[in-house]
């Protein structure tokens, strides 16, 4: 969604290997997921903007072996065919990707292998360009023999036969061939045994959660619990996690478990007080934290508990945060094949938004209570910097509407025109310079 460039749930574009009861996390507006959630997957590789408009794979081409193989996808907005090369990883596949065919207008529609005489055969057009269908070839010296499959991995192989268990009509025999692989080093098995429990009665695997000693067998088992159990097991979900030792974990486990404590939360309600603070205990001398995205969740987990000093800490960081989401959206030389299209992200790279920044006083913006007059001054200066930012065509709009939800929570009335007065401003007009390059904090 192009309108959401330089918003914390801005998605590209992508390649998704979809198995076997994949949640890709797309939701409206700002509730998509990010792909680091436990219960979702990762894209096997994002393209970035653009409109998908057709897919196809090189099975039956008349082609060398590498094409062959390749899926190819068309992008109508900036006139790209990608050839997109997978090599098994695991359980799932890496990718990397290759322009085919690319050209200023090139408004790709469609595009198909003839198993007929092997060629490709594609077609252009829309929004008042020309249509046409076009054949490609291969003109050379490699063989285009029919190329052999590669080898399933051992990863892949057990993900089928997790997947298996998805099926209706299978058993509680699942639940001790799954359980198992919960642990697994492999983030596409543990998803593939996790639905498999899923699909199995609470009540046949809900006493196995208490037991479980492996961290990633906790975080799996008591995100299974959470979705799919009721109030009465959130005390179970909360102590299975509390067991984990987090001062040392790596971010790909912490972020999993604190997906975890969010679906306790979203799922089975507000937790005891008793509950809560031996939640907190675990969770509150972490943040902040080294990472940009633990610190999201973190914070987010903090305000919803009450955490002491919570509101301040996410306003310190709000001030101070460093983004570390500084890649390029698209390489230029995609984007000037549609110049008006690349506008957005044209903007957003001269007046480059800081993400991070943007993530947590949008977590605040709806937070009541745990303020001091200090951190309102703070907060809300914190907009007029925001405002010389850029990015999709909503973006300013989100800005604005974070502002005025924040302000509707003060509740004194001169401080609330205090505040509002404060955060209308804007700094000077923005205008294109070259970052400069600092030590990586602000």
């Amino acid at each position: 969604m192009e309108y959401d460039i330089g918003a914390p749930w801005y998605r590209p574009t992508r390649v998704n290997h979809v198995v076997s009861g994949a949640d890709w996390g797309w939701r409206n507006g700002t509730g998509k997921w990010p792909d680091y959630y436990v219960d979702t997957l990762p894209a096997t590789i994002n393209i970035g903007p653009g409109s998908p408009s057709g897919v196809s794979n090189g099975l039956g081409a008349k082609f060398p072996a590498k094409y062959q193989k390749a899926l190819f996808i068309n992008d109508w907005t900036y006139g790209t065919m990608y050839a997109v090369h997978l090599e098994p990883d695991g359980a799932s596949y890496k990718a990397t990707t290759e322009e085919f065919v690319s050209g200023k207008p090139l408004a790709l529609t469609d595009v198909v292998i003839n198993p007929g005489d092997g060629h490709m055969y594609f077609m252009v057009g829309g929004r008042r360009s020309q249509s046409a269908l076009y054949r490609i070839s291969y003109v050379g010296k490699e063989s285009t023999a029919p190329a052999q499959a590669a080898t399933p991995t051992s990863e892949l192989q057990l993900r089928r036969e997790l997947e298996a268990l998805h099926e209706t009509g299978v058993g509680e025999e699942a639940i001790a061939k799954a359980w198992p692989q919960l642990s697994h080093a492999d983030r596409f098995v543990r998803y593939a045994a996790r639905v498999a429990i899923e699909k199995q009665p609470v009540a046949q695997w809900q006493s196995r959660v208490a037991t479980e000693s492996n961290s990633w067998g906790i975080i799996e088992s008591t995100a299974a619990l959470a979705r799919m159990g009721s109030k009465d097991q959130q005390s179970t979900v909360l102590a299975a996690l509390n067991k984990i030792d987090y001062t040392k974990a790596a971010n790909d486990l912490l972020l999993g478990a604190l997906r975890a404590y969010q679906l306790a939360f979203t799922r089975l309600g507000k937790p005891s007080a008793p509950d809560a603070a031996a939640v907190l205990a675990k969770l509150d001398g972490l943040f902040p934290h080294h990472d940009n995205f633990v610190n999201r969740e973190l914070s987010q987990l903090l305000l919803y508990l009450d955490a002491p000093k919570a509101v301040s800490r996410t306003v310190q960081l709000i001030l101070t945060a460093p983004d570390d989401e500084q890649e390029k959206i698209l390489a230029d030389s995609v984007l000037a094949r549609n110049d008006r299209y690349a506008a957005a992200a044209k903007r957003m790279e001269s007046f480059r938004p800081n993400v991070q920044q943007f993530a947590l006083a949008f977590s605040l913006r709806s937070i009541k209570t745990g303020w001091t007059d200090a951190d309102h001054a703070s907060y809300f200066s914190w907009y007029p910097r925001a405002k010389t930012w850029q990015g999709g065509n909503s973006f300013a709009i989100f800005i604005e509407n974070a502002r005025k939800e924040a302000l509707a929570n003060v509740t004194d009335v001169a401080k609330r025109a205090e505040y509002d007065t404060a955060s209308s401003k804007s700094l000077t007009k923005p205008r294109a310079i070259s970052p400069a390059k600092g030590p990586g904090r602000a």
